[in-house]
């Protein structure tokens, strides 16, 4: 997983998290088995190197197996909210 980051470049990229508002972010979850429910289930954040790339990270506590859609956005509105975390990485290598 690391090796990924550094390659993507995340020291530089901006964290937009699953807990931002809608118009945030890049990336939203639709899940239609599975038990899941997108917003309590199955989730993305997404690492946004603007202009360049976007890394997805996807979680699932999903019941039972979901069958689920991205919806990219490629140009959500990035100024509706600012991260007031500045570090987009707040998992740093130990």
């Amino acid at each position: 997983m690391w090796q990924v980051w550094d390659a993507f470049g995340i020291d530089s990229a901006e964290m937009v998290g699953y807990w931002e508002p809608a118009r945030r972010r890049p990336v939203r979850v639709s899940c239609t088995e599975g038990g899941a429910s997108p917003t309590e289930a199955v989730l993305a954040t997404a690492y946004v190197r603007r202009g360049n790339a976007t890394l997805v990270s996807i979680a699932s506590w999903a019941p039972a197996v979901a069958r689920c859609e991205l919806r990219v956005d490629p140009n959500p509105n990035p100024n509706s909210n600012p991260n007031p975390n500045p570090n987009p990485n707040p998992n740093p290598k130990p």
